[in-house]
């Protein structure tokens, strides 16, 4: 069984329903990431895997005393440099660079998953993979790009639905089928000006509105927001100028 998605937008007064993606002045997009889990043992025991969340990973070949200080200039601070990795910031994003070839950028367990995508963008836009392209970039490195999260080791999945609105009302419908394992439940959003006061509801129910901030985030409660089994409708206003607004769901099958 799939996660079921419908979106709604209206335009004046007309109002179209569609399944998984509206392309319109408002817009719905769904995508999905799948959470591969790397190879433990080779990472190394300065990896801080009981810190880590959602993470973005690559794997090269093993990194020369050279190419390991190249990668240097792409931090912006040190927690620790040593001769097996090193642990640090890029972009205010913290990432692990070990000699055996291992880049990963990842966000803190107590931060909502959701966090790794571009606040401001119609999509995921995804944000953990720049520091790590800027750390390769320094070493002419290339590789895949793959998803795991530390604290959820049996999540294999990640669906990120997102909205956008221009002073205006946007909606999607989400049923989560109850043979699935939930993890965790997170929600961004973010609005262009302080002016628009962006407005997050589930079932009608407020969640947070931006009154004089641009951002807010947090995890939604699936036992009680996010039943499974009973369709729920996530919705933004906007009433005035354009608000973004994502959710993101990990699970299992």
């Amino acid at each position: 069984m799939k996660l079921k998605i419908m979106a709604i937008w209206s335009i004046s007064s007309l109002m179209i329903q569609l399944f998984i993606i509206t392309i319109s002045m408002s817009e719905t997009i769904n995508e999905q990431l799948t959470l591969v889990e790397p190879n433990i043992k080779t990472i190394g025991t300065g990896f801080p895997s009981d810190e880590a969340g959602l993470s973005a990973y690559v794997k090269v070949e093993a990194l020369t005393a050279n190419e390991m200080n190249e990668t240097l200039k792409a931090f912006n601070s040190l927690v620790q440099s040593n001769s097996e990795y090193t642990l640090g910031t890029v972009d205010n994003y913290k990432i692990y660079v070990s000699f055996s070839g291992w880049v990963i950028a990842y966000l803190s367990q107590n931060i909502p998953s959701i966090l790794f995508a571009r606040p401001d963008s119609s999509g995921v836009n995804n944000l953990l993979k720049s520091p790590i392209a800027k750390v390769l970039n320094y070493i002419n490195k290339s590789g895949e790009y793959k998803y795991y999260h530390f604290k959820y080791p049996e999540a294999k999945h990640m669906m990120i639905i997102s909205e956008v609105v221009n002073n205006g009302y946007n909606q999607f419908y989400i049923d989560l089928p109850t043979e699935y394992t939930y993890y965790e439940a997170s929600y961004l959003i973010y609005q262009n000006s302080t002016s628009s006061k962006g407005i997050l509801k589930v079932d009608n129910n407020q969640i947070v509105i931006l009154n004089n901030s641009k951002k807010s985030y947090g995890f939604y409660d699936i036992n009680t927001t996010l039943t499974p089994d009973i369709a729920h409708k996530i919705s933004i206003e906007s009433s005035y100028n354009v608000v973004y607004g994502k959710t993101a769901i990990i699970y299992n099958k």
